[in-house]
């Protein structure tokens, strides 16, 4: 029992760095693609839309990274702890983002 309150405590300070490092991410992402699309001229009318989809779309996303975060547990070194804590927060990002550019916002295809 002691041992597992051990756990549980080292995993605190792991959890609460990757915490800030998937907000950072998040955020960043969020903030490029919505600098993109309002940035760019070919994408006018588009972009209001694409800011309504990506922006519940990015926040759902965010809430479930950060429910796997909380829950995750440090078993490891604090790097490598980090490392498992964030890999699937992570390739969330990538896959939210990646279907974003894909779709033309905010870079459009050419024509």
């Amino acid at each position: 029992m002691i041992q597992q309150l051990g756990g549980v405590e080292a995993a605190a300070p792991v959890r609460q760095r990757a915490r800030r490092i998937v907000l950072v991410a998040y955020l960043v992402t969020y903030a490029v693609l919505v600098a993109g699309m309002l940035l760019n001229p070919a994408t006018f009318g588009g972009n209001i839309v694409g800011i309504m989809i990506l922006t519940p779309v990015l926040g759902v996303a965010l809430l479930i990274a950060l429910v796997l975060v909380g829950r995750a547990r440090a078993r490891a070194g604090a790097e490598l702890a980090i490392a498992g804590v964030l890999a699937i927060p992570i390739i969330l990002l990538v896959v939210v983002a990646g279907i974003c550019v894909a779709s033309g916002l905010p870079i459009p295809r050419a024509a």
